[in-house]
């Protein structure tokens, strides 16, 4: 029945020809490749009966054993102002040792400011010109019931704890981040593969005023940097950045939505070894802001000898995308982010047009035998 399918969908391409998009991927050129997708994400549909907030379920797992928040604008649950998000910055710590046994000449992380959460407006513009729908990731390093957030300037519990929206107690994190589904670029005793991916999301990132000067009154607007990057990891280990690639720093316009691209190729080649002692490869990562290319970076010891600190140096390569926000003051980090419209796709070379024609005509002839 794949078959079918494959060659049913050849013969429609060249009777109806390419399909004109709102946005076109950046990375890739549509008349020599195409891009087959394989998920996108979107949030519309609740995964988690009876917790709209929840992100159970939906593919994306949390960094730090955080998970990202659902944000559900359309049955009114989640609105604007209705719950705290934390701030935090690196204090310094008044005499005596900090936590964890540091001494007064280091820093803490602290809470330093309460914020009301404030979540993009229903039908905003997005990057491909449609309106937002109201669904999405809600990433924050702090998300608490109204009047709930941890008191500021503590770095030790019980003061530093506060009621998250999910009615657990804890404390802020200074880091909160997120990554997707993987996907897989096998190994191959003696034989080279080459996969290239395409991962894309839609970010925002709303503005906040941190202070106000009491004498001119100008204010202090919260940073709003955030990071996207690649997740590798060889077999059934945990996902890690890879060497070389790490991750792309986005110092993003609040209030209006952006769109993140990367087109990301692999190679691998499991060497003449049954053991992986002599696999080698190498990953390339493009990274797009708005269909513009902001940064190409290499690692060329992908799999060699454990060169990206892999927890696991055998098996096949796994990737996925990532987004996190860190503490206040390492180059200043957004309080909130939203994410939506998440497409991950592996990009194929589309056949000559004669390899093209071949398959149609037996596409077809394999359907009139069919009937």
């Amino acid at each position: 029945m794949r078959q079918i399918h494959l060659c049913s969908m050849l013969v429609a391409m060249l009777i109806a020809g390419p399909a004109m998009a709102a946005w076109t991927p950046s990375g890739y050129d549509p008349a020599l490749e195409m891009l087959d997708i394989k998920y996108t994400l979107d949030f519309s549909v609740e995964t988690d009966p009876g917790e709209p907030w929840s992100s159970v379920g939906s593919g994306v797992i949390g960094r730090n054993a955080i998970a990202p928040f659902r944000l559900d604008l359309r049955d009114g649950v989640m609105m604007a102002g209705m719950y705290d998000i934390t701030f935090m910055a690196r204090v310094n710590t008044p005499g005596g040792t900090g936590p964890n046994g540091q001494n007064n000449n280091q820093n803490a992380n602290q809470v330093t400011h309460i914020l009301p959460n404030s979540p993009p407006a229903l039908n905003s513009m997005m990057p491909d010109g449609s309106a937002f729908g109201g669904t999405a990731l809600w990433l924050a390093s702090g998300a608490f019931l109204k009047g709930e957030a941890p008191e500021t300037n503590h770095w030790s519990e019980p003061l530093n704890t506060g009621t998250w929206i999910d009615g657990t107690t804890r404390a802020a994190t200074a880091t909160a981040g997120m990554r997707g589904p993987y996907v897989t670029v096998p190994v191959l005793t003696d034989e080279t593969t080459v996969m290239t991916f395409y991962f894309s999301q839609d970010i925002y990132v709303p503005s906040h005023v941190l202070d106000v000067n009491e004498d001119t009154g100008a204010t202090t607007l919260a940073p709003s940097h955030v990071r996207f990057g690649i997740y590798m990891e060889r077999g059934s280990g945990t996902v890690a950045w890879p060497n070389g690639i790490h991750t792309y720093g986005l110092d993003l316009t609040t209030d209006v939505w952006h769109r993140v691209e990367a087109r990301v190729t692999v190679m691998t080649n499991g060497g003449e070894l049954a053991s992986s002692s002599d696999d080698t490869g190498w990953v390339t990562v493009e990274y797009y802001l708005d269909g513009v290319l902001r940064s190409t970076v290499t690692e060329q010891t992908l799999i060699q000898g454990g060169s990206p600190g892999y927890t696991n140096n055998s098996g096949d390569v796994r990737l996925s995308w990532g987004t996190y926000v860190e503490r206040g003051n390492q180059n200043g980090f957004a309080p909130e982010l939203y994410i939506t419209n998440i497409v991950m796709a592996e990009v194929n070379a589309i056949p000559e047009p004669m390899t093209m024609s071949l398959l149609a005509l037996g596409g077809l002839a394999l359907l009139r035998r069919r009937k």
